[in-house]
C-alpha cells in the first residue's frame, strides 16, 4: 500500500512511524520527506531548489493510497498536504496521541477541513494495527 505520512519534522513518533513503513515489505511511503537535502532551508532562499521538491511532495500525497497526518502543533507544511490530500478524495488517517497517565488526548489545534467525510481518527497505535491489518490474508474456509 501506497502511504503519504505528514507531521512535524524531526519527532520521534512522526520518523519511527515513516520507519516502519519504510521497512515494511508491504508498503511504501510516496515521499519520504526525512531525506530533503540539508542546505533546502531557508525556503525562500532556495526557491530554485525547492519548488521541484515542493511539486514532487504535492504529488506524493497524490499517489498516495492513504494520507496520514500526525498531528502535533506549528504543521504548516502538513496541513498544506492535507489540503492536496482532501482536494484529491484521498483517505485521510489523523493519528491523535493520549496522555498515558490520564487516558485523555493531547491537545492540538485543530481545522474544521479535519471533520471531512473522509477523514477518521485514530490513536497512532491503532494506526499501525490498522496497516498491519490491511495487508492480512483473509480468511479461507476448507
Amino acid at each position: 500500500m501506497k502511504l503519504y505520512v505528514a507531521g512535524k519534522y524531526g519527532t520521534k513518533r512522526v520518523s519511527s512511524l515513516m520507519q516502519d513503513i519504510v521497512d515494511s515489505p508491504d508498503h511504501e511511503l510516496t515521499c519520504d520527506w526525512r531525506m530533503l537535502p540539508a542546505d533546502y532551508k531557508p525556503y525562500f532562499k532556495n526557491v530554485g531548489k525547492n519548488r521541484p521538491l515542493a511539486d514532487q511532495m504535492a504529488q506524493a500525497v497524490k499517489d498516495a493510497d492513504i494520507f496520514i497526518l500526525v498531528l502535533g502543533d506549528n504543521l504548516y507544511g502538513a496541513m498544506v498536504e492535507l489540503g492536496v490530500a482532501l482536494a484529491e478524495g484521498k483517505r485521510v488517517w489523523i493519528g491523535l496521541e493520549f496522555d498515558a497517565a490520564s487516558g485523555w488526548e493531547l491537545e492540538h489545534r485543530k481545522s474544521i477541513f479535519m471533520c471531512a467525510s473522509n477523514v477518521k481518527y485514530m490513536d497512532l497505535e491503532i494506526i499501525r494495527e490498522n496497516l498491519m491489518l490491511l495487508v492480512t490474508p483473509p480468511l479461507t474456509t476448507g
